[in-house]
Parts: C-alpha cells; sequence; structure tokens
C-alpha cells in the first residue's frame, strides 16, 4: 500500500514538473539590458553665496543607467496577449542598485489589435514621444534633461518628464503613423512636500519619412497643493544622408505654492551620423519662473553641450562629450549626470568620456 501510494505521488510530481514546464513554454521571456559608465571632470563654480558654496573640480566614474531588464509575452489567443516588463538599476560605479524608486520601468499589460493597456511605473507620454529629440543618452552631462522636463520644479510642480508611480497606461495602435498615449497617475503617494497629487497625461505622434512630430498635455490636482498644466511640442526631422534636427518646447503653469506661476523651456538639437561616426550638439534654455517674486533672470537656467560618438557595433557606443550649465542667481540646475549639490548661482561644466554596451 506504502509503495503505491509513494509511485502514485512521485506520477503526480511528474505530472506536475511537466504541467509547470508547459506553462513555463507558454511564456516568453527575455533578459537584456545596458551597462554603461563614464569617467568625468565637472565642477560647479560662481555660486551667489560666494567662493565656499562652489564645487571645486573633482575626477569621477560615473554610472551612465546600467539595467537588467526581464520582459516577456504569452499569446493568449484570438490576437491578445500578456506581457510585463520589469527592470532592475545595476550600477558599474559602486553604488547601491536593482529593484527600487529611481529611474527603472516596471509594468504588466494586456494587448491586442485595439492597443495595449498597462499598468505599474512608466515614462510619462510625452517623454516616450520626444527622447528621440534628445541626441545624447540619459545621465549624461549633455542630456537636454538638465533644464527639459525639470522646469516645473521651479514652481513646486513634478517634472514632465521621467517615470509616473503608480500609473495605469493605454497605448494605442498604430494609424498609419498616428498614435496616441495616455497615462492616469494616482497620487497615492503623496505628502506637504512632494506634492504627488493625481496626474492624467496623454501625448500624441505622427511619423511620416523622416519627420517625427509630437504634442503632449499634462495635468496635475490635488486637494491641498493647487494644480499645474504642462502643453509640450517635439520635432526631429532626418535629413536623407544629413544631420537629423530636433526641437522641444514646453509651457508649464502651477499654483502649488499658492501664487499663480508659470515657466518654459525650449531646447535645439542636432545629430549627424556618417559611418560608424555621430556628431551631436544641443542648445536648452528656460524662461525663468515669471508671476513670482523673484526677477526672471534670477531663476533662469540654460545648457549647452557637444560631442562626438563612435558605434563600435550595434550595440557598443563610445563617446565624448562637453557641457556647461548657466543659472541664475537664484537657479541651481544640475546635469542628468549631477555634479551634486550644486548652490544657486553656480554653473556646472564638465568633459566626459563613456562607453555604453546592450546586451
Amino acid at each position: 500500500m506504502e509503495a503505491n501510494i509513494k509511485a502514485g505521488a512521485a506520477a503526480l510530481g511528474a505530472v506536475a514538473l511537466l504541467a509547470a514546464g508547459a506553462a513555463q513554454a507558454q511564456s516568453n521571456v527575455t533578459i537584456s539590458g545596458r551597462a554603461a559608465a563614464q569617467i568625468d571632470m565637472v565642477s560647479a563654480k560662481g555660486a551667489t553665496a560666494g567662493d565656499a558654496a562652489d564645487l571645486d573640480e573633482r575626477t569621477r566614474v560615473t554610472d551612465i543607467a546600467s539595467r537588467i531588464r526581464f520582459s516577456g509575452k504569452e499569446d493568449l489567443g484570438g490576437g491578445q496577449r500578456a506581457f510585463f516588463w520589469i527592470e532592475g538599476n545595476t550600477p558599474v560605479d559602486g553604488r547601491g542598485g536593482m529593484f527600487g524608486n529611481e529611474g527603472a520601468e516596471g509594468y504588466v499589460g494586456l494587448g491586442g489589435g485595439w492597443g495595449e493597456l498597462m499598468l505599474g511605473k512608466r515614462h510619462r507620454p510625452f517623454y516616450i514621444s520626444s527622447l528621440s529629440a534628445d541626441p545624447w543618452d540619459i545621465l549624461t552631462l549633455g542630456s537636454i534633461d538638465a533644464v527639459v522636463y525639470v522646469a516645473p520644479l521651479k514652481l513646486g510642480a513634478p517634472p514632465s518628464g521621467f517615470q509616473a508611480l503608480n500609473s495605469v497606461n493605454y497605448w494605442s495602435p498604430d494609424w498609419n503613423g498616428l498614435r496616441v498615449r495616455g497615462q492616469f497617475s494616482a497620487g497615492e503617494n503623496k505628502t506637504a512636500t512632494t506634492h504627488a497629487t493625481d496626474e492624467y497625461s496623454v501625448a500624441a505622434t505622427y511619423e511620416l519619412g523622416g519627420l517625427h512630430a509630437g504634442l503632449g498635455y499634462r495635468h496635475q490636482k490635488g486637494t491641498l497643493e493647487g494644480s499645474g498644466n504642462s502643453l509640450g511640442l517635439v520635432a526631429t526631422y532626418a535629413i536623407q544622408g544629413g544631420p537629423k534636427l530636433g526641437a522641444i518646447y514646453e509651457d508649464h503653469r502651477a499654483d502649488f505654492t499658492g501664487d499663480t506661476l508659470r515657466i518654459n523651456d525650449w531646447a535645439l538639437t542636432m545629430s549627424w551620423p556618417f559611418g560608424p561616426h555621430e556628431l551631436r550638439a544641443n542648445y536648452a534654455r528656460d524662461s525663468g519662473v515669471k508671476g513670482g517674486e523673484l526677477s526672471r533672470s534670477d531663476t533662469r537656467s540654460s545648457h549647452w553641450a557637444f560631442g562626438y560618438a563612435y558605434h563600435a557595433s550595434k550595440r557598443t557606443e563610445l563617446y565624448a562629450q562637453y557641457a556647461r550649465l548657466k543659472n541664475g542667481a537664484a537657479a541651481s540646475n544640475d546635469f542628468d549626470a549631477a555634479v551634486g549639490g550644486v548652490a544657486a548661482g553656480a554653473d556646472p561644466r564638465g568633459i566626459a568620456l563613456g562607453m555604453i554596451h546592450y546586451y
């Protein structure tokens, strides 16, 4: 009797293993990611408070958004699919990382001919629509993130780019080059200082040949902190055999501080590939806060960068760049690859040599 029970248990175990194997085989799971770092020399001098608040030149090895990604999908039949995307930070410069609140996306979703519905942490729609305009990678000295997308922070409002937490996202299918993206982000982590209010945003993009155009809108509403709105436009055009030119404009309004404030930002960008080589340049600027107690020039920031990239393969890029930020007396913008602790009025500058490898 005992032998029969053991034999039955063994048979059930074998069936369970086979079933698990079959279930696993239904999903196509991919491990991918990037390893990226740069050696740079940075400083931030000219602080309004005087030399004591300046940051002298120092040399660093800086991680550039190194990540590991697990993604997969399963065919549900009838043209429907389930999918997931989980990223973890894997910095190569010795800092802590893995799955957390910094920089990486994570979501689960359903898709079909009607589009895609996703729950989790996703980039804001306009940010996704305008990424192609930035000639540099995120978290580098040259990225336009130093001015564009972060301007609303000067109004006490959340940035217009990057990821939104606790979000519901819908992406339409491609309708002859037109695509619409919508997002609702629940303000469940709201505090009196972060203003993590409910947020609604939508963006539309259109592709035709070398042209990419996008229009985005975002609205935040909180019970105690007021409200804010952002409107953004982006356009890039790749000239066959020549450069890709880009332009971004954003207008932001908010009354999170009790006053109705406004700021706009814009950027002009260029990348020019020839063979494995590529020249890159960009200039970005914000208007400074309009409607506040400080003068507009005191809160203004501008950023410019230029450099060169070498595509050693489809997966490996080497680059060199120089960048500089100019801050008004009350502004303290920093590079996306942050110098850290930039005092009001100080002007960060830096030079970097870096490498990005995708796997």
